[in-house]
């Protein structure tokens, strides 16, 4: 019941999915088209340009362009390296085996480490495939394989991204703006719910959810957008500043939900009115996107409310301040749009260049190394069975081995499953064909029919979700190797048999390798990257008091907002993972317990972020040096705290918290109640209530990490001992 579930959910019906099924349906059959055209002799590996097809068929056009790139260069490089290999050590097979085994383990271990990890992995798969060759095949027989190979790449690159670009393309440009626009709206909706504090039931707003993922996907759409229309890349720092600003309105949004339950049930006019104000903004914004146009103007005196202090809540003045002024970045940035404005190249806005090492290309990273040495061996083992069996079949088993080379068992056992199940699914539709259609097939036109069937199979599959879209990719492969002859239709079922065996082959060599030299459980990473959120969230709670450079300190809290969340989605992804490892019934209560701690971790950084943005804020004033001290020992006691309980789960020794509440104490002791007599632009009035708010939200802090390290200390007794 649970796997019909499953395939329940991933295979309904989603918009967009239809139209991108199609794509990929009719790029394939005008590659089928143009390789029955050509004939078996001028291209005898059709099923190449098919692979291709699905691999660019990505979610829209700009995001296709770059995959072809990659394909290609990645192609060109593997495909060059073996073919160099073969016409210099073929005639020298105790130097050939172990330098294959060792190319193809570094291609492992770059894609691992370096900001290019498809093309490192095609590079080595395609390494593998062209210096595989079977027994009784020449060294000539390689090098055409090898050629043949960038060939038919070439071939879908044209067909898949040709169907991207003039069939019903989605355009990157514009599914940013749709985005963008719907976070704003999302914003919108809770402003105006914070203004009223009313339970509408089902019309409530619905929390909104934060990811690593939300950023991440709309950095891709803005390079994807910049890989279709180059002169884009003119605009990038204002694309970019929406993005970033968007999303801090979001994190303040999701912050405010949750300081809201300690707030009067009924709203001062005042704060009704900042509230109101700042969701017709959002709203003015989004609509601005949605028409891909400059916002309208805003009326007179808008969101001056939220200059105000905040009413009846003690903390809210600053939060509405710093939206205010997110809101008008976004609005100013928002200028690109206006047609009329010209565009003023600046080095400033080309985006950065990326380098291509990472800090994990170093020889202390001993488990990307640990797993490069496995599929080395893996890759060998393999390539000594297909000459020992005497089964070219087994050229499948060695590229399996490198693509099911995964991180953790549970990763690897989720990418073998989907391979194996691609494969049957692809190799029985491929038999079926043969066995029904195939004698009574006389013309391309039924070919194209049936072709087109199966492929539109595939293709439903592989335009779904990442948890099963590699599937219909080896689904769509497999089916094409059966029926993509290019000599005709043929009824030998030897193609799909072999790939299926030597598929299953090279998963069993991979788990057998694994299982001797050691898994990789995720049952045990799933921490490792926890505690490196919390030491992200350390740093930043540091560097909180300590400058008043805004730009510098929202960039850096910006930075620390993405390595906060891709290590919490490192620890969710690994959790999911661990649920397909053997011991998944001892796993499931420590699993829940870190996904609480990845969410309690969360919300000790919205609260540490409110923070930095109200002592970073422009106009706010300089306390007295009592108070900068007091506020710069609790802030490194907060570090500290989140410090200690990073070493808890490294399983260091276990040293005692500070007394964050003493020292809290400490802060509020200096800090008077503010005189309500005096003016409103009396200085000593506007530092009073600066302190007091500064202090609330410290407070806020201070009671987040008291309850993250009670459940840091539960969540402990849960763990298994150290493999």
């Amino acid at each position: 019941m649970t796997l019909l579930s499953f395939l329940q959910r991933e295979l309904a019906p989603t918009p967009g999915r239809l139209r991108a099924t199609l794509r990929i349906v009719v790029a394939s059959l005008v590659a089928v088209l143009t390789t029955v055209a050509l004939g078996v002799d001028a291209f005898p590996h059709g099923h190449w340009a098919i692979t291709t097809i699905f691999t660019v068929s990505q979610a829209d056009a700009g995001a296709s362009l770059r995959k072809s790139f990659q394909r290609v260069i990645g192609t060109l490089v593997g495909g060059g390296l073996g073919i160099l290999m073969v016409a210099a050590f073929s005639d020298f097979p105790y130097v050939y085996v172990p330098v294959l085994c060792a190319v193809a383990g570094f291609g492992i271990f770059a894609s691992l480490t370096t900001t290019s990890p498809y093309v490192m992995l095609l590079g080595s798969f395609t390494f593998v495939l062209v210096a595989y060759f079977p027994p009784g095949a020449s060294e000539n027989a390689a090098v055409e394989t090898g050629l043949w190979r960038v060939v038919g790449i070439a071939l879908g690159v044209i067909c898949g991204t040709g169907a991207q670009l003039f069939l019903w393309p989605d355009d990157p440009e514009i599914k940013l703006r749709q985005a963008l626009a719907a976070r704003l709206r999302s914003v919108a909706r809770v402003m105006g719910a914070l203004a009223v504090r009313e339970d509408r039931g089902d019309d409530a707003p619905r929390t909104p959810v934060l990811a690593n993922d939300d950023l991440t996907v709309e950095l891709d759409l803005l390079a994807n957008a910049e890989a279709l229309y180059p002169s884009l890349r003119q605009r990038h720092t204002e694309q970019l500043a929406v993005i970033v600003e968007v999303d801090r309105l979001m994190t303040t949004a999701v912050w405010l939900l949750g300081a809201s339950r300690e707030w009067p049930a009924t709203p001062d006019e005042r704060r009704r009115r900042g509230f109101d104000e700042l969701s017709a903004e959002c709203t003015r914004l989004a609509d601005a996107l949605d028409a891909g146009r400059p916002p309208a103007p805003l009326p007179p005196m808008e969101l001056h409310i939220a200059e105000e202090e905040g009413g009846d809540v003690v903390g809210l003045r600053p939060v509405l301040e710093d939206t205010r002024l997110a809101l008008s970045r976004v609005r100013e940035a928002l200028g690109f749009l206006d047609p009329a404005r010209p565009a003023a190249a600046s080095a400033l806005d080309a985006p950065a260049a990326t380098p291509l090492l990472t800090p994990g290309f170093s020889l202390q990273n001993t488990a990307a190394i640990g797993l490069a040495f496995k599929a080395a061996v893996g890759v060998m083992v393999c390539y000594v069975l297909m000459h020992a069996l005497a089964w070219s079949a087994l050229v499948t088993a060695g590229v399996t081995v490198v693509l099911i080379s995964q991180t953790s068992f549970g990763a690897t056992l989720q990418k073998s499953m989907l391979r194996m199940g691609g494969a049957i699914l692809g190799g029985a539709l491929g038999i079926l064909t043969i066995v029904v259609a195939m004698p009574n097939m006389t013309t391309i036109g039924s070919l194209l029919i049936v072709a087109g069937v199966g492929f539109a199979i595939a293709a439903w599959i592989t335009v779904g979700s990442s948890r099963i879209s590699y599937m219909g990719l080896q689904t769509g492969m497999a089916f094409a190797l059966c029926v993509t002859d290019p000599s005709g239709p043929t009824t030998d079922l030897t193609t799909g048999r072999d790939r299926v065996l030597g598929i299953f082959v090279g998963v069993v060599v991979m788990l057998l390798v694994s299982s001797v030299l050691g898994f990789a459980r995720a049952r045990f990473g799933m921490w490792v990257p926890l505690g490196r959120a919390l030491r992200a969230l350390a740093e930043l709670a540091r560097l909180a008091p300590e400058t008043r450079a805004y730009r510098a300190q929202l960039d850096h809290a910006v930075r620390t907002r993405s390595s906060v969340y891709t290590e919490l989605a490192a620890t969710l992804r690994m959790a999911n993972e661990s649920s397909l490892e053997l011991d998944e019934h001892e796993s499931r209560a420590e699993r829940e317990w870190v996904k609480r701690l990845g969410a309690r971790a969360q919300t000790v950084f919205l609260a540490v972020l409110a923070l930095i943005r109200h002592r970073v804020s422009p106009d706010f004033p300089t306390l007295p040096a009592p108070v900068q001290k007091a506020l710069r020992e609790l802030s490194r006691g907060v570090g500290e705290a989140l410090d200690a309980l990073a070493e808890r789960i490294d399983r260091r020794p276990v040293r005692p918290l500070l007394d964050l509440a003493r020292r809290l104490d400490a802060l509020e002791a200096l800090t008077l109640p503010a005189d309500e007599s005096a003016a409103a632009d009396d200085g000593a009035t506007l530092v009073r209530r600066a302190e007091r708010d500064h202090v609330a939200m410290a407070r806020s802090v201070v009671r987040e990490v008291g309850l993250l390290e009670a459940d840091v200390d539960t969540a402990l007794a849960f763990r298994p001992p150290a493999p």
